[in-house]
């Protein structure tokens, strides 16, 4: 939450786009990474089945990076290779 200091008002610049850096600089990644919201609706589980899997280490493999997680292409493919018959 943002607040504002006392006295000093606050510099919000709405007018700004938003730009996401992450194609441009880091060429084809963002093909290789899945979010974890968009692997949950390809895979039509709920968000919370993912984190469950994980817990049991019955899941794709995932990366985080900070806060977020990603499911590489690779990895998930894998799992689902293995995962095949159950």
């Amino acid at each position: 939450m943002l607040q504002k200091k006392k006295g000093k008002p606050m510099n919000l610049n709405l007018e700004a786009p938003i730009v996401n850096p992450a194609p441009a600089a880091y060429g084809n990644i963002s093909c290789e990474i899945i979010p974890l919201a968009d692997l949950a609706k390809q895979l039509d589980v709920h968000v919370r089945t993912l984190h469950r899997w994980h817990l049991k280490r019955i899941g794709p493999p995932r990366v985080s990076i900070g806060r977020q997680i990603f499911y590489t292409r690779s990895g998930l493919l894998k799992w689902l290779d293995r995962n095949e018959g159950c």
